[in-house]
C-alpha cells in the first residue's frame, strides 16, 4: 500500500469518526430545565412533552408555573416541521378513511430518544431522582401514555393532557409492574380534537392493568391554559415522595 492509499484511508476514517460523533449528539433531545434553588437532595423529576407543532422553548414561558419542590424538564421532539420555523413533532400522522395512520417508525425512534435523553439529562444535570414522571399535552400526552404502557419499569407516573391512547401499543405480561404506577389524565370538556371518550380509554386501560389513575375534566378546549398547569402542579405536589 503506497502513501497516497494510506492517506486516503486516514481521511475516510477521520470522516467516519466525525459522522459518528455528530450522530451520537443527535440521538439526544434538546431540553429546557428548571431546577429549584433550595433542593439539595434527591428529588422527583417531571419530563414534560409539547404537542404537535410545539417546542420546548414555546413551553418555556410557563416553566415557572410548575412546582418548586420538583425538577421540571421540557423535552423537544426530534422532528422539525418544514412549514413552520421552530415547530416540532414526535411523529407524523394522517387521516385515511376516518382512521388515524401514524408513522410507527418515527414513534419508536422518538420513544428511544426520550428514554436515552432522560438518562443523559439526569447524568449531565447531576440529578438524583426519587421518582421519575413523564407527561405531555396532545401528541406529547400520547407519548407519555406509550411510555407508561410499555416502560412502567422506567417511570413512576405519567400525565396525559388532552391526549389519547397510541394507535399501536403493547403492554407487559406481568401486570404487577403497573401497580405502583400513578397517572393523571386531563381532558377538556370542549376539546374538539380528542373528545372525552379518548381520555376514558386511557383511564380504563391503565386501571385494568392495576395502575393508580386520577381523571379530571376541565372546562377548556384543546389548549394548555393555566388551569391545566395548576392542576398538574397540584397533582405532582400531592404525589411527592417522602
Amino acid at each position: 500500500m503506497d502513501f497516497r492509499q494510506k492517506y486516503l484511508i486516514l481521511i475516510l476514517l477521520g470522516y467516519f469518526v466525525v459522522s459518528c460523533s455528530q450522530l451520537k449528539d443527535n440521538e439526544h433531545l434538546e431540553y429546557v430545565i428548571k431546577k429549584p434553588i433550595n433542593i439539595t437532595e434527591n428529588v422527583d423529576v417531571l419530563f414534560f412533552m409539547h404537542g404537535y407543532g410545539g417546542s420546548a422553548t414555546q413551553l418555556e414561558q410557563y416553566i415557572n408555573e410548575f412546582g418548586d419542590s420538583y425538577i421540571t424538564v421540557l423535552l423537544q421532539a426530534p422532528y422539525e416541521m418544514t412549514w413552520s420555523l421552530g415547530s416540532h413533532r414526535w411523529y407524523e400522522f394522517q387521516f385515511v378513511n376516518g382512521d388515524t395512520i401514524s408513522n410507527q417508525e418515527q414513534i419508536n425512534h422518538s420513544i428511544n430518544q426520550i428514554l436515552s435523553s432522560m438518562e443523559k439529562i439526569i447524568e449531565k444535570e447531576k440529578i438524583l431522582p426519587k421518582d421519575i414522571f413523564v407527561g405531555g399535552s396532545s401528541q406529547g400526552g400520547i407519548m407519555a401514555c406509550k411510555l407508561a404502557l410499555e416502560h412502567p419499569d422506567k417511570i413512576n407516573g405519567f400525565i396525559s393532557h388532552n391526549g389519547r391512547m397510541p394507535v399501536e401499543y403493547s403492554t407487559l405480561t406481568d401486570n404487577s409492574q403497573y401497580t405502583d404506577l400513578k397517572g393523571l389524565v386531563v381532558n377538556g370538556e370542549y376539546d374538539k380534537t380528542f373528545s372525552s371518550k379518548y381520555s376514558k380509554h386511557i383511564v380504563n386501560t391503565l386501571l385494568d392493568l392495576g395502575a393508580q389513575v386520577n381523571s379530571v375534566e376541565l372546562k377548556i378546549g384543546h389548549n394548555f391554559p393555566k388551569a391545566a398547569r395548576d392542576l398538574i402542579n397540584q397533582w405532582m405536589s400531592s404525589n411527592q415522595s417522602i
